[in-house]
């Protein structure tokens, strides 16, 4: 019994894992111990399907090499169906894979270990990924992810002594490396 002029306020939680996504419409009535109903007041919500996205990465990052680079990713679903699934990362023409479960809101981290060879090329590299998820209705979703070795970067220089030589002349020919 709630007296005039009085606010009673209720929290109810409705579990949405297991509805079809799209728009459902909830009632909520207010029902008196006879069984009337005193009052309803309908109430529509949006159910998204799963909805897995990157977060967070490895772009921008740099890594020396001759070392074992860590690569973080993590992953996110926005969505209100639980989603499992598969993330994979290919660099160097390696794919990495390693499969996910998340809750709806939940974020997960993935780190693939990279070693990176001690003569490689000093310059930007790019590795593609891919967030498969095989429940919750999400979408597959695909993109590139940059990041820096800090590398080798060799410059050579050749040249000869002479323009042009007579027989019998001998060439000096010189070769500079440099990293």
């Amino acid at each position: 019994i709630l007296p005039a002029g009085q606010t009673s306020h209720h929290d109810l939680e409705v579990d949405l894992i297991g509805q079809t996504p799209g728009p459902h419409t909830y009632v909520v009535r207010l029902v008196s111990e006879a069984g009337v109903v005193l009052s309803e007041s309908p109430i529509t919500r949006e159910v998204r399907p799963a909805q897995v996205t990157l977060v967070s990465s490895p772009a921008g990052q740099s890594f020396d090499a001759g070392t074992l680079a860590e690569l973080r990713f993590r992953l996110r679903n926005h969505g209100d169906q639980p989603a499992t699934g598969l993330f994979r990362f290919e660099v160097f023409d390696e794919p990495r894979e390693a499969s996910f479960s998340l809750s709806p809101g939940a974020e997960s981290e993935i780190v693939f270990e990279l070693p990176l060879d001690p003569d490689v090329e000093q310059k930007v590299y790019a590795g593609r990924y891919l967030i498969a998820a095989d429940s919750g209705g999400a979408a597959t979703v695909t993109g590139q992810v940059n990041f820096t070795v800090n590398g080798i970067a060799l410059t050579v220089d050749a040249s000869l002594d002479k323009d042009a030589y007579a027989e019998g002349d001998t060439a000096h020919f010189t070769v500079s490396v440099t990293n």
